[in-house]
């Protein structure tokens, strides 16, 4: 698993790693990193504001970025906008796979850092549960089980269960079919630090979903009658 932008760079030649690029990222990611320039010469690295041709912050460019997202309904929107963490923060994005039929389902979870890089992925199937909310649930405890160095990063959570995470932020009462999951959640939360639990449309986890999905649909590859929830 690549954890530096160098990992993902052939130094000698100047250009990106192809079989880590193709293996870790999907075809859109992969060819916006093959997109990116390399120096041949050592560059070396340094923040810039991409909102200005110098590279430079000035208020008066960060003032026409909060006006242009004002117009465009951007500024300040929460929760139902998928998009990246804010610096130095670690995203987990879960989802669960249910089938009614056959109380099988599966979950999956991937988890990109502040600049939207890939750091890990994982699932499970053939799991049994008694709702499409207690495998949303098992999406997001195994996320933080997966949180090996959780002292060293704040972590948002998203998931698209609304009301599971309404439940997690105490808005609404627990389910009882969901105590144990949502119990775990909050002991983890306290080994954790720093830990915020997000809705989010199910067009913001699209990888995430497919994930689960992945684990659940090559379980019951010969159920091909039975209805699925995602």
């Amino acid at each position: 698993m690549p954890l530096m932008v160098a990992d993902l760079i052939n130094a000698n030649v100047g250009v990106g790693k192809t079989d880590v690029v193709r293996t870790y990222f999907d075809k859109e990611e992969g060819d916006i990193i093959f997109g990116w320039p390399v120096s041949l010469a050592g560059c070396q690295d340094r923040l810039i504001w991409h909102y200005s041709t110098s590279g430079a912050y000035t208020a008066l460019t960060g003032y026409g970025v909060a006006m242009e997202r004002q117009v465009n309904g951007e500024l300040g929107r929460k929760g139902n906008a998928p998009g990246r963490p804010t610096f130095g923060v670690l995203k987990f994005n879960c989802d669960g796979a249910w089938c009614e039929k056959t109380s099988k389902g599966g979950y999956g979870w991937v988890l990109r850092d502040f600049v939207g890089l890939l750091h890990a992925a994982g699932g499970a199937g053939g799991l049994f549960f008694r709702s499409a909310a207690m495998a949303e649930a098992a999406a997001i405890r195994a996320a933080q089980h997966s949180n090996t160095k959780p002292a060293l990063h704040d972590v948002e959570i998203e998931s698209d269960s609304q009301w599971l995470i309404q439940m997690i932020n105490g808005i609404y009462g627990i389910d009882a079919t969901l105590e144990c999951f949502i119990y775990d959640i909050s002991q983890l939360v306290s080994q954790n630090g720093r830990v915020r639990f997000l809705f989010v449309k199910q067009n913001g986890i699209a990888a995430v979903h497919a994930v689960a999905s992945y684990f659940l649909f090559n379980i019951l590859a010969k159920n091909v009658n039975v209805s699925i929830h995602l």
